[in-house]
């Protein structure tokens, strides 16, 4: 059965993976109960997009890798229940943002690897945003103080100016989840993130980081989720993160993090989930690990554990029970 032939009454709509184009999406003009769709990937240009807003319910639109343009979009400021559309990697400028900073229901807005810069997230003005995705974009940080702080509860940037980046974030006290990715941290206050109380999820990709960093976020009081993939970060930093003891979920994947490093974590009871997938701990590192009574899953893939010691793993699973090897 085609997707043609499940149109009546269908809410929600994928066709990511179908052969379609704008001819193809004149079957859904006007259509009464559609409230989601995705054509992503697909050969959709600014026609598509003018049919596509004649969908009365629509509130959620995925158009990432498509042919939009600036001009296609005019046409969903006539698209009232329109909350989120995800629109990476097209070619979106900042002249595009005024037309959605004209759309008040819109809260959720995904602009990864596209153009927009700084200046231009002053055409964002208007809405009050629970999540925005600017890595890959040319948002270094200056133009996140056009930004409502009101509702933000999590944002994502990349090569940011730290020394900007930071303080701006941190007037977004209700946030919840931070991705930071290919940037340079260095040198920050250690009172940076003072505002920043409801911080529960912090992914950090690719940074570069001295220590001050580390020790900077010992003053996120509700941190759980500490996902670390890359960077710069060496045994010694774990010192810090060590004395974080609420974190429940550590990430180190991809890192020069040895079974020196481990030891400063051991004291973390609250910890439940540790991945240090491609890291550069061994069999060393086993009887740390075992002294996370309360850890729950471990990833080791790509490490240098030895047959012989993923032995041990395996027979310590059995005895533990609550223990699981994950990847």
């Amino acid at each position: 059965m085609s997707w043609y032939d499940e149109l009546e009454n269908i809410e929600h709509l994928d066709l990511s993976d179908e052969y379609i184009d704008d001819d193809t999406l004149e079957v859904l003009y006007n259509h009464p109960t559609l409230q989601s769709l995705d054509v992503s990937g697909r050969s959709i240009g600014d026609r598509g997009i003018a049919v596509i807003a004649t969908i009365p319910n629509l509130e959620c639109l995925n158009i990432e890798a498509t042919h939009v343009t600036d001009q296609g979009l005019s046409a969903l400021m006539q698209s009232s229940f329109l909350s989120t559309i995800w629109m990476a990697r097209t070619n979106i400028s900042n002249n595009g943002l005024y037309t959605l900073g004209n759309m008040k229901s819109l809260n959720v807005l995904g602009l990864e690897n596209t153009n927009i810069t700084d200046e231009g997230l002053q055409g964002l003005q208007g809405n009050k945003f629970y999540r925005l995705f600017l890595d890959g974009t040319k948002v270094y940080g200056r133009g996140l103080r056009y930004i409502s702080s009101v509702s933000m509860r999590e944002l994502r940037l990349s090569c940011i100016e730290a020394s900007i980046a930071i303080d701006e974030i941190s007037r977004f006290s209700k946030l919840k989840t931070i991705w930071l990715k290919d940037s340079e941290i260095k040198n920050i206050n250690n009172q940076s993130w003072s505002n920043l109380g409801s911080v529960d999820t912090l992914y950090l990709q690719n940074i570069q980081a001295d220590y001050h960093f580390w020790e900077s976020l010992y003053i996120l009081p509700k941190l759980t989720r500490l996902c670390i993939t890359g960077g710069s970060i060496s045994d010694e930093d774990l010192l810090v993160i060590g004395k974080m003891n609420g974190l429940r979920s550590i990430w180190l994947r991809n890192t020069n993090i040895t079974s020196s490093g481990l030891k400063y974590i051991v004291g973390l009871q609250n910890l439940r989930n540790l991945d240090l997938t491609s890291t550069l701990v061994n069999d060393d590192s086993l009887t740390l690990i075992d002294q996370l009574s309360g850890l729950e899953s471990i990833s080791i893939n790509g490490t240098l554990v030895s047959d012989d010691g993923m032995t041990w793993i395996y027979r310590r699973i059995d005895e533990r029970n609550n223990l699981r090897l994950r990847g």
